[in-house]
């Protein structure tokens, strides 16, 4: 019986998985995470191999359970909790000097809405690239750019009146 199973896992991954991973970098914002997704799809086949060879379209169960993986990632993502006071400002020091302290230090203070905190956090604190937010936020790679020019102008407003 374990045979079996080891031979239908085997095929399943060879019959699936290229069209699989290209169905997960079409996602949008999927596209860096699409190797763990499939990993971790294959994972949990691999734990349900027995009733993945019962099951009457197991190459459709694999694709549901890869989306399922992928909105699972986006919710982390999405909900990623942080800690103003113990981020370093070296952290803010990567991309432009003059940007990201001052951000953060309104954010702590509640000067920024939850919008522009999460933006600040994506960018500045998590590292992601325009692209990367704009699939994750489900905006335009233009839109992300437009708001954190934004966020930048309102920070130097209210610094200029505090």
């Amino acid at each position: 019986m374990k045979m079996e199973e080891e031979e239908f896992f085997e095929e399943l991954y060879r019959n699936t998985q290229t069209a699989l991973l290209e169905y997960l970098k079409k996602l949008k914002g999927a596209e860096s995470w699409a190797e763990d997704i499939l990993q971790d799809t294959y994972l949990e086949a691999y734990k349900r191999r027995d009733m993945l060879m019962e099951h009457p379209n197991p190459a459709g169960w694999l694709y549901r359970t890869a989306l399922n993986l992928y909105r699972n990632m986006v919710r982390k993502k999405e909900n990623h909790n942080f800690s103003l006071e113990t981020v370093s400002q070296s952290v803010f020091l990567t991309e432009e000097p003059r940007y990201g302290s001052a951000e953060w230090r309104l954010a702590a203070e509640g000067l920024l809405p939850e919008r522009d905190r999460r933006l600040l956090r994506l960018y500045y604190l998590d590292g992601y690239s325009i692209r990367e937010i704009a699939g994750t936020l489900h905006a335009t790679e233009g839109n992300i750019r437009v708001r954190l020019l934004r966020i930048r102008r309102r920070v130097r407003d209210l610094r200029e009146i505090g």
